[in-house]
């Protein structure tokens, strides 16, 4: 196991969303809870399109942001001319594409602060995800204020997101474009084949390494999460190893429903093996 061989502790969920599989998921330590880092903008964005799809906001609505509004780390706002009018939709889009913290910060404000976005996260019923601070807040850090999730969680937002449960199929068709432009690609992507077609995003901190998104092989389309703790150049290559082991297993030919495990069980028992395996049981944790 790829999860024995290494010192970052780590964590897996993994979804079939083409069918292939029986629309199975499974997960080895589902329930680890790593500090989220920016794994939890895919939660921010998630709201945003839920309130574009309600009416409640237009992406092509204006923002002011100001000096004041800019942190560090990574992002391509903080070295443009402020202040100026930024769209929703362009927040929406550098949050995910550059991993934009000052886009992520003006958004949590816009939708007013921590508490919607976490009422999303318990109406889900994804009990380790919360938000409690912004990018870059080390008064927040000290306090002893993180952000947090788990495997489980993730597989339940990009499961219900993939399955257009929790915003409109326009809406989810953004939000994996935007994924798909992920400008940080040194795990998922760096670990297949050139050119296989994936959606996702990073987490980064000294002390997680995390990637998680869609593989979006047309018939074998998959949502996979991989969170790992520990220092972060080790997290990284076991980010990559994981990675690789789902896609080989993934596109590797479907045995003949006689020899596949699912089909002996359904012809001796009638028994629904989809929750086999799972810390939460498909979407949503419902």
């Amino acid at each position: 196991m790829v999860a024995a061989s290494t010192a970052n502790p780590a964590g897996v969920a993994v979804r079939d969303l083409s069918g292939r599989y029986g629309d199975q998921q499974i997960a080895v330590n589902g329930s680890f809870r790593p500090k989220a880092a920016s794994v939890i903008k895919l939660w921010i964005l998630v709201e945003l399109l839920r309130r574009v799809d309600c009416g409640q906001l237009s992406l092509e609505r204006q923002v002011l942001v100001t000096r004041d509004d800019v942190v560090d780390g990574t992002g391509q706002l903080q070295f443009e001319t402020f202040p100026q009018l930024v769209t929703l939709y362009r927040l929406g889009q550098y949050m995910i594409k550059f991993s934009d913290n000052t886009a992520a910060n003006v958004l949590i404000d816009q939708l007013g602060g921590f508490a919607p976005i976490n009422a999303l996260i318990d109406s889900m019923n994804q009990a380790e995800t919360v938000l409690d601070r912004k990018f870059l807040d080390a008064a927040a850090v000290a306090r002893g204020e993180e952000n947090y999730t788990s495997p489980d969680d993730v597989i339940s937002l990009l499961g219900a997101v993939g399955d257009a449960q929790i915003i409109a199929t326009s809406s989810r068709d953004l939000m994996i474009g935007f994924m798909a432009e992920q400008t940080l690609n040194t795990k998922i992507p760096a670990a297949l084949p050139p050119g296989t077609p994936v959606a996702h995003k990073t987490g980064d901190l000294p002390d997680v390494s995390h990637d998680v998104g869609y593989y979006l092989m047309p018939g074998a389309q998959t949502a996979v999460a991989f969170l790992t703790s520990g220092p972060i150049a080790t997290g990284d290559e076991t980010g990559r190893r994981l990675a690789r082991t789902v896609y080989d297993y993934v596109t590797a030919p479907v045995p003949p429903d006689e020899d596949r495990p699912d089909q002996v069980e359904d012809q001796r028992g009638g028994e629904d093996r989809r929750g086999q395996g799972e810390d939460r049981p498909g979407p949503g944790g419902n």
